[in-house]
Order: structure tokens, then sequence, then C-alpha cells
């Protein structure tokens, strides 16, 4: 950051609204000016904008310019909490335990920070439903799917947040600018391949050669901790950063989401989560000629891992339906995957 704290101090704050409500926002033009050219030019140069210290940025949620916000005063930003979404089952249960009106509009969100994921002793703490999981030691992520919803069927209950630890999934290396392609082994057995391809997307590179990443995603552990919401927080800021211009972010918001990834268990319930996240991907970011866009390939890469398991839930049917690029990259992720 080249904006001295001179600068910094002596800078009036510069007013932003945002998104379609027009919330109001403030932040040090010559800090904005540091990390971002096009905001730069905006609340620095001769544009409109300029001289009435005010500019609107309809295009963007105001969770996602907090971020923003946080990253350029910090160097990090906090993701998304998570949601517990709770089935037909626990509404059941709870009115047999005498709630004859249970809160079917409420959900028990969490945070995906494990630093902020602590237990709280609590005789309201939500249980999650047991549900069958993806093993990927026993099967190599791979294996038969079934089809099941990934949304509840009725509705939610609130409660205390779910704290639990952080996985013990490995952690990429993080150096260089560009994504590490697999290199699958051409004699290897079928299940050996299918764990290389797994492990060569865990030790995908992504980041800053001149920095070092301390910040950690947390591992779910239940199928009904609903990561939506986790996901699109790390997208939403990676398409910002690309439309703006801000290096740094774009390249924290990748490993962010990699590390999320890395660390996330595909519940059968969840494979709607990673739909989704794919569709913001291809709906949100540009077709590149002669390479893939860096976040449509992580999302299907991942994707890819798990396609035996997920090739028939509806979400990704659905997706992979839809007026865009992503059957047709995913068919070419595959057919790399059998070289």
């Amino acid at each position: 950051m080249s904006t001295s704290y001179h600068q910094f101090l002596q800078s009036p704050p510069f007013r932003f609204l945002i998104g379609r409500d027009r919330e109001e926002f403030f932040l040090h033009p010559h800090l904005v000016t540091s990390y971002s050219r096009p905001l730069g030019a905006l609340v620095n140069g001769s544009m409109l904008e300029a001289r009435e210290r005010c500019a609107l940025l309809d295009d963007t949620t105001p969770a996602t310019f907090v971020r923003f916000g946080q990253y350029i005063y910090t160097g990090d930003y906090l993701a998304a909490d998570y949601v517990v979404v709770l089935d037909s089952a626990f509404i059941e249960r709870d009115r047999d335990n005498g709630n004859d009106k249970p809160n079917e509009d409420a959900r028990v969100t969490g945070s995906s920070d494990p630093t902020l994921c602590q237990p709280t002793p609590s005789t309201d703490t939500v249980a999650c439903q047991p549900a069958t999981m993806v093993d990927l030691s026993e099967m190599g992520c791979w294996g038969t799917f079934s089809k099941t919803s990934s949304r509840p069927k009725k509705g939610y209950k609130r409660g205390t947040s779910i704290g639990l630890d952080p996985g013990d999934a490995p952690e990429p290396e993080i150096a260089g600018n560009s994504t590490q392609r697999c290199d699958a082994a051409v004699h290897a057995s079928p299940r050996k391949k299918h764990e290389t391809i797994w492990q060569s997307f865990v030790e995908t590179r992504y980041g800053s050669a001149d920095r070092t990443y301390t910040s950690k995603a947390r591992a779910n552990t239940e199928s009904c901790e609903e990561y939506t919401d986790v996901f699109l927080s790390h997208a939403h800021l990676y398409t910002f950063a690309d439309r703006y211009d801000v290096e740094g972010l774009r390249e924290l918001a990748l490993y962010k989401l990699h590390q999320t990834l890395v660390k996330f268990t595909l519940f059968n319930e969840r494979i709607g989560d990673v739909s989704e996240l794919l569709c913001y991907a291809y709906d949100n970011t540009p077709e590149r000629l002669g390479c893939q866009e860096r976040l449509r390939d992580l999302v299907l890469r991942y994707v890819a891992c798990h396609i035996e398991r997920a090739h028939k839930d509806p979400t990704l049917v659905m997706a992979m339906k839809r007026e865009n690029s992503i059957s047709v990259d995913l068919i070419d992720c595959l057919v790399q995957r059998l070289e």
C-alpha cells in the first residue's frame, strides 16, 4: 500500500451508496485509490462522483462492500456465517416436546471462521439430523449417490449456533498466481487415480507468492450445516475484486474459497450448496478465450472430483441444463481426468 498515514489521516471519508436500497458507507479515498484504480478514478478523478464526493454502486451488495472495507483496512475479511437448517423430523419432535407453534421461518447461524466457533453449553442446542455422507478416505471421492433434496421439507427453528473444531484436511501450499492442473498417473488403478485427482485438487495453489495467508476455513461436520452463503460470500468478493481490479483481494477470495471446499464434507443434502456456487460462477464471470476463468475452474474441478456421486442430484442436473457452457466445460474437465 503506497498511501502514507499522513495522506490517509488527512483525507475526509468518501460516501458510497451500495445496493438497491442505497445503504450508506464511508471509506477514506486515498486508501481506496491505493487498492483499486477504477474506484480511485471514481473518488479522485474528474467525474461527477468525485466532485460530489458520493458514488452509487448498485451492482454490489452491502455485505460484499463491507468485506471489501475489511480487506483494505485490515488485509483480511470474514466470510458469511453458515446456516443450520432443520428438517421435518425435528419439527415433529419439537411439537411432541410441547411446542405447538414451532418457528418454521427461523434459522440457526454459526461462524464459518474456526477461531469464532467455540462450543457453547446450552439446553437449547440444536442437534443436527444424521445423514449419509461422502467418506473421502474410504471411497476415494467416488461411488453411487442417492437422489435427495438439498433443502429442508418444512421449516427451521432458532437456537444456539453449533461450535465445532476445524477438520484435519491438508492445507494447500500458497505460492504463484495460477492454478496447478492435475497430473494423474496413466496406469494407476481407478481407486488410486481418483484419490490422486482429489489430492491434486487439495494441493492446488492460489494466492500471491509475496505473501503468506494465515486464515483457515472451518470444517463442516453435519448435513444440516448449509454453506451456500459461505461459498457465495467468497465468490461475490472475487467478482467484485475482478470488476474493480483489486488483485490482492481477488487472490485472497480464491484462496479462501478453495480452503473452504477442501475442508467441506459433501453430504448428500449439501450438493445443492455447491450447485448454487457453480451457477453463480457461470452467471457472473466472463468467457475466456484459450483458458478457463479461474473461479469457474476452481468450482468445476471440485464438482469433477465428486461427479459419480453428484451427477443425479436434481440441483446439479438443473445447473447443467442452463443456457451456458457448464456442461461443455465439465465434460472437458472429465476428459482431462481420464487422460
